[in-house]
């Protein structure tokens, strides 16, 4: 293949199995890497992440870029410091990473003939039986691809010593024995729902492996990484589990949502769909009126701040949830408490102001006590309808006076809570800088009217709003009333029952 010939990626061909936003991390980690190891984690990423081995081949016809280290006369500057400009494996496999999200998801196959026709076994009707059986396949693909390595061990005829007992290893954390070999044919549903959560706790992904050809020994793996792997189980687990329960969860889901309606009527307009928030920096600039219920665009400044956009329920937003939404997207490598401990972080460095950061420290100190993950996330510097641009145009006659909410939290019953905390600026002008260097303010009617005007309308608009005064949030008993505030907003606005 010579340097005048276009190659172009075909992508129609391929098959993902895996989630998007994890294939591109491994795959740029991948990209990271120099010398000729890149091409074999490559291939294994292309092994285990496609539906049958066209990617991989496809991967294989492309010339590969030499180490520069095997060729002292090379002189440029690309990748690897290599002289020829050649289409090369290296440029495929950034382009399929980047263009990774216009991959379509492996589909199951369509009914074939007996099932159309009622003469073999339906597609529909699945039992808790059958998602057992693919289950344990589930497993045995996970064990097959190496997944499993790092707690059971790995058979090498050069090794002699002693495997660790895998049943013995289940047994320790589900002190139920004799669970290795799988038998899901034996499985009661505890049994079953507590091999679900063992195994995510023992998959751990190897990113490197290598073939033993001695007396056909096989594939041997290393380098191992639990945090891309439990994204990874969690997504084909719960694909798994979609297929069995997915027509009962629906019904389940669509009767809580006339429950819901029939309760809370004057709940909030529209439906979640972005969620932008905990800006750092200078401000994005975002041009639609309201970032929680509507599309929008941040044209500038998009790298200070984060956007939440995966599927919602109606029941609200979780701390677990944010959690495992910012490993998908920002630390795929990360356990869980590494990941929470992060994203703590990074919202606190949003905040600029001591009370705010007293409110965020009070309410995520409940995130340690039993089930603390799975409380409504406290979200800060939310930009509910901030618009730069029709504002400094003056020609929209709805321009807005609130830029962002300072808190808000997604409450299990739909609700929408609002928390904010005023300094002296939301309703008084500042003076000029006295003599003794303190800061004063006038109290500005123009303010206030703009503020509690901007209340009515979201209040309307069904959301709930709280305010701290500042000085409030400065006294030394501040953790105290921030607590009990939240404890009550809690206990209100729990999910409903039936």
């Amino acid at each position: 293949m010579g340097d005048d010939i276009a190659v172009s990626l075909d992508l129609s061909n391929y098959e993902l199995l895996w989630p998007t936003p994890l294939f591109v991390a491994e795959g740029q980690r991948i990209l990271r890497v120099t010398g000729p190891a890149w091409e074999e984690r490559a291939k294994w990423l292309l092994t285990e992440g496609f539906v049958g081995t066209t990617v991989v081949a496809d991967f294989e016809e492309i010339p590969s870029r030499k180490d520069p280290a095997a060729d002292p006369w090379a002189t440029t500057a690309s990748r690897w410091g290599a002289a020829s400009q050649a289409y090369d494996q290296c440029d495929w496999f950034e382009d399929l990473v980047k263009r990774a999200p216009e991959l379509r998801h492996a589909a199951a196959p369509r009914p074939y003939w007996p099932q159309r026709h009622g003469s073999g076994l339906s597609l529909d009707g699945r039992t808790t039986s059958d998602a057992r059986q693919d289950f344990a396949r589930l497993i045995g693909d996970f064990a097959n691809d190496g997944y499993l390595v790092e707690v059971f061990g790995e058979y090498c005829v050069d090794d002699h010593d002693d495997l660790p007992d895998a049943s013995e290893v289940i047994e320790r954390r589900l002190s139920i024995p004799g669970l290795w070999p799988l038998a899901p044919e034996t499985w009661d549903e505890d049994t079953f729902y507590g091999l679900i959560e063992v195994f995510h706790d023992l998959v751990s992904r190897p990113r490197k492996r290598w073939f033993h050809p001695y007396s056909n020994c096989g594939w041997h793996h290393m380098e191992f990484h639990n945090g891309p792997a439990r994204i990874l189980y969690r997504w084909k687990v719960n694909k798994l589990l979609e297929e069995l329960l997915g027509p009962t969860r629906q019904a389940l889901e669509d009767l809580q949502e006339a429950e819901y309606e029939q309760r809370f009527k004057n709940g909030p307009r529209g439906t979640f769909k972005n969620l932008i928030f905990a800006a750092v920096g200078p401000k994005p600039q975002i041009v639609l009126r309201d970032a929680v219920s509507n599309e929008v665009e941040i044209v500038r400044n998009a790298e200070n701040c984060l956007v939440y956009k995966d599927p919602l329920p109606v029941q609200g937003l979780t701390w677990r949830q944010m959690v495992t939404w910012w490993q998908t997207h920002h630390m795929p490598d990360a356990e869980e408490p590494e990941a929470a401990d992060a994203l703590y972080r990074r919202l606190y460095r949003s905040l600029d102001s001591l009370p705010e950061q007293t409110v965020l420290r009070t309410y995520c100190a409940r995130y340690a006590e039993s089930d603390g993950f799975d409380l409504p996330a406290l979200i800060p510097q939310v930009y509910l309808h901030y618009d730069p641009y029709t504002r400094k145009s003056g020609g929209h006659s709805g321009a807005l006076h609130r830029e962002r909410m300072d808190f808000l939290l997604l409450a299990p019953d739909r609700s929408r809570i609002v928390i904010e905390v005023d300094g002296a600026h939301h309703y008084g002008t500042k003076n000029p800088t006295g003599a003794d260097g303190r800061t004063t303010y006038t109290a500005s009617p123009r303010l206030y009217s703009e503020m509690v005007a901007e209340d009515r309308r979201l209040r309307l608009a069904g959301y709930e709003i709280y305010r701290f005064g500042g000085w409030e949030l400065t006294r030394p008993d501040s953790p105290q009333i921030i607590s009990d505030l939240f404890t009550e907003l809690l206990t209100r606005h729990k999910k409903p029952t039936p």
